[in-house]
């Protein structure tokens, strides 16, 4: 894949062969680990747009379905200075499934830390030279029932992995078959160095 144009073909049109294979490589490179059951983020750039503009990969072995979201807050936290930005990186067993109706709709809540930039710079993109914190953040993969179908992220996340309730409900048709629900790696890429 050589640029934007051929990743967004790759996710729009599911050539789940394609993209397997150039994840697992791209994994192996970075030396991170592969599951055959795991989550992949894409973030798109650095912009804080409060859109859905990133991508999440959910693999279950031969089965693997790409939805719109964003790994980034939305500009309610940020405009409180409030929050972080997920580091671009592999934690294994991050999320495990949510036992509460803290959404009002199905979650994976974080169980492993992971690393942030604390960017409080109120920039229109993340700001790489921010303080790094690692810790168990709840930055969980979710939506939120009755708010966010504006499609914006606004209040949504304050450093979570979101997506709008429609997607929400795709990504949990496949995440529900997982064997291991409670121990689900994430790793979450910038799509420029992935397609270098």
């Amino acid at each position: 894949m050589k640029d934007i144009n051929d990743f967004l073909q790759v996710i729009l049109f599911e050539d789940t062969d394609y993209l397997t294979a150039g994840l697992k490589a791209y994994l192996e490179q970075m030396g991170y680990q592969w599951k055959e059951e795991q989550i992949i983020g894409f973030r798109m750039d650095d912009d804080y747009t409060d859109d859905y503009t990133d991508w999440f990969v959910i693999i279950k072995g031969d089965t693997v379905i790409a939805i719109p979201g964003s790994t980034k807050p939305g500009s309610y936290w940020r405009n409180l200075g409030k929050g972080g930005t997920q580091k671009e990186g592999q934690t294994i067993g991050m999320w495990a499934k949510g036992n509460t109706a803290w959404s009002g709709l199905p979650y994976l809540q974080q169980i492993k830390p992971c690393t942030c930039y604390r960017d409080h710079s109120k920039l229109d993109h993340i700001d790489r030279d921010a303080p790094l914190d690692t810790g168990n953040f709840e930055n969980n993969f979710h939506s939120w029932k009755g708010i966010g179908e504006d499609g914006k992220v606004y209040n949504v996340s304050e450093m979570c992995q979101v997506t709008e309730p429609e997607e929400n409900a795709a990504a949990f048709e496949l995440l529900k078959q997982f064997d291991d629900l409670n121990n689900i790696n994430y790793t979450l890429i910038f799509t420029g160095a992935f397609l270098s």
